[in-house]
């Protein structure tokens, strides 16, 4: 994924979206290693923070939000929950790693997006794979592989492993919401009956 704002290039993790905090602020990395024998191993790792003395304007400008949420097994009838929350922000970006339990096709990946903004419907999607500007997947130079633009992309494709994901970044268009936000996608065109896994990253604006 190398993205506007998020993404890895030449072996470097990089972020630009803006983190105001009003007193204080704490950046960590954690390594989980998956072999329990390897001990305290040192691993060299070099940062670049880039920061302003500014105060934030509480009245003009909210703070960064990630909202994690993982489904091994998505419930037959049921949309995939990006989002649901109370309050007063901007949604600005999804990413999403699905992995279908069928191989041979990604028809979980058929499924509309609905997102309903202080009580109204305001979008209601027509597949999940427009949702990420990658309408007409599957075919030669279209979404049939890892792609990355500024603003949206394909992190992976492959029909024998049935597995998809894509990002978006919403900039121009991103979605405000005064009171509440409800945002979901289903997997499967009809019914969500395709089972999956899926796991996404909800980037917010509050």
């Amino acid at each position: 994924m190398q993205s506007l704002l998020l993404g890895t290039k030449d072996n470097v993790n990089y972020s630009y979206f803006p983190m105001p905090f009003d007193s204080g602020a704490k950046i960590e990395i954690v390594y989980r290693s998956p072999d329990s024998s390897a001990g305290n191993n040192a691993i060299p790792v070099k940062g670049k923070i880039y920061f302003r003395k500014e105060k934030r304007d509480r009245e003009k400008e909210g703070k960064f939000y990630v909202y994690w949420n993982s489904n091994f097994n998505a419930p037959t009838g049921e949309p995939h929950l990006l989002l649901k929350g109370k309050g007063k922000g901007h949604y600005v970006g999804t990413v999403l790693q699905a992995q279908g339990l069928e191989p041979g096709m990604t028809l979980f990946f058929e499924g509309d997006d609905v997102t309903t903004i202080d009580g109204e419907v305001r979008v209601h999607g027509t597949g999940s794979e427009d949702y990420f500007n990658g309408g007409w997947y599957a075919l030669l130079d279209r979404w049939d592989r890892k792609i990355s633009l500024p603003l949206h992309g394909a992190l992976d494709y492959s029909l024998p492993f049935s597995r998809t994901g894509g990002y978006r970044l919403f900039i121009s268009d991103k979605m405000p919401f005064n009171e509440e936000i409800h945002h979901t996608i289903e997997h499967g065109p009809e019914e969500n009956n395709k089972p999956s896994r899926l796991y996404f990253n909800s980037l917010l604006l509050c």
